[in-house]
């Protein structure tokens, strides 16, 4: 064999050792980062969930303040008819 063979051949065997530990290094970033993100991804839920909780219990308050405020009305008009 020729010596241009031997070394395209060493060449080519070097090339495709080099690609294969690039592959693994990117995927290794790839499984990082999507590690990373679900984290977050998650953290979001839980601040979402929070925030419907929030949400509800403020629905709450505001339906029963219409009550609230009509029963003042109506101890106000009691009030003000007793001459209090």
């Amino acid at each position: 064999m020729s010596d241009a063979i031997i070394v395209a051949l060493i060449t080519l065997v070097g090339v495709f050792i080099s690609a294969r530990a690039t592959q693994n290094k990117v995927q290794s970033e790839i499984q990082t980062m999507n590690a990373v993100q679900n984290k977050e991804l998650e953290h979001i839920k839980e601040e979402m969930a929070a925030v419907k909780r929030d949400l509800k219990e403020h629905n709450g308050y505001a339906k029963s303040m219409p009550v609230i405020e009509e029963r003042l009305k109506e101890i106000d008009r009691r009030l003000n008819k007793a001459g209090v």
